[in-house]
This record gives C-alpha cells, structure tokens and sequence, in this order.
C-alpha cells in the first residue's frame, strides 16, 4: 500500500516487494536545481497528509528527469545528476541483485517519512492523525522521536565504515517532492529532544544531502 504507482508499473504490479534505503549518500552539499520551475507532473505538496501521501518518488525523479533534459541537460539538477552518475557507476541491474529493480532515485517526502517511522523509529510519524493531518505550514516539527540517527545507524551496524554513510545530527536531506515553484521539501534530523523536522526550502540551497533509494 506504500509502493508508489510509478514503481509498481516500472516492475509489474505483481512484482514488487519493497523498498530499499542505500547506505550511502550520492552527494552531500548540493543544490537541488539551478532554476526555478514548478513542473505540471509533479505535485506541489502543501499539508502534512500530502507530505505523507506523495509516495512515488521514481515519478517525481522521472519527471523532474525529462524536464531537464527538455531544457538542454541534467546539469540543471545537480541532486538529480548525481544519482544518475551514480546509478552509472554502480548499476545494481547488470551487477547485484535484485536484478529486477527500479534503478536508484531520490525518495519523495513520503518515502522519507516511511524510512524515518519504520527504519528510524519515529513514534509520532505512525500515528494516524499525523499522516491525515490538513495542516499546513512551513515546517513540521516532532520532538520526543528518540536518537533518529543512531537507530537509522543501527541498521548497518554489521556494514563496514568505508562502506557506508551514517547519519549525523542536524544533516538535511532532500526529497524529490516539491512545494512550489522556488521550495522543495527536506527532512533533518535532531538528536536535541529527538527532534525530527521537515521544512520546505529553497531549491538553490546548496547544502543538501542525498539518500537514494529503489524499489524491487
């Protein structure tokens, strides 16, 4: 029910199975564009429920992807660049399994939030009225989530250091979701009272990290 439809038609309905987090980050203080653009195909994402509702991130990353190639090059969208070098330089389909995957892309907000309650634990993000909620603001905040980074690095505990990126404090990383024509949506991660946030920001920051994910 959290597998984005752009995936399930990449794979087949009947052939995906999850989604998977890279342990390491594509790029790290990057901008997410070099212009400004609010795409047709790409939802503008306003409320904490359409935050949590856009769970197609290939969709945004394939259309965001086309755009720019329209527009002369994907040197327009360095984040997006970067994984593409990426899903070249280590092509999961030819090399590793899975072989039947989506390739690497930039997960949406929803795809963050479902990594942040499942993977880092996040009390408030499985609640209901959290992922329903109307509101609308500039930023969501959740105290109290417990050490975010430290329960994402649990997971690779068992990954030797050069072979993995941990997940520090106060580090934001971007979505390919955006919320208008000059803001894209990031989540950083606070182990200060457990804070976890997601604000919507410029798309010319260039301090942006990079997690892709695939689905297979």
């Amino acid at each position: 029910s959290r597998i984005g439809t752009a995936e399930k038609s990449k794979l087949g309905e009947g052939n995906v199975h999850g989604l998977v987090m890279a342990l390491k980050n594509t790029a790290t203080d990057i901008q997410w564009s070099h212009e400004e653009n609010n795409l047709e195909d790409v939802k503008d994402c306003w409320s904490k429920s359409e935050i949590y509702s856009d769970i197609s991130g290939l969709h945004n990353y394939t259309k965001i992807l086309d755009h720019a190639n329209s527009i002369g090059g994907i040197e327009a969208y360095p984040a997006f660049e970067a994984v593409e070098k990426w899903n070249d330089m280590y092509s999961i389909n030819e090399y590793r399994p899975p072989r039947n995957t989506t390739g690497w892309f930039i997960p949406s907000s929803g795809q963050w939030w479902d990594i942040l309650q499942n993977l880092g634990g996040c009390p408030a993000l499985a609640d209901v009225t959290q992922q329903t909620s109307p509101d609308i603001a500039g930023e969501f905040l959740w105290k109290s989530q417990g050490d975010v980074p430290a329960a994402l690095n649990k997971w690779m505990e068992n990954i030797a250091v050069g072979d993995k990126d941990t997940f520090n404090n106060l580090v934001s990383f971007c979505s390919s979701s955006e919320h208008s024509k000059y803001h894209t949506w990031y989540w950083i991660l606070n182990n200060f009272q457990g804070m976890v946030r997601c604000i919507w920001a410029s798309k010319f920051d260039g301090s942006d990290n990079v997690r892709p994910v695939l689905a297979f």
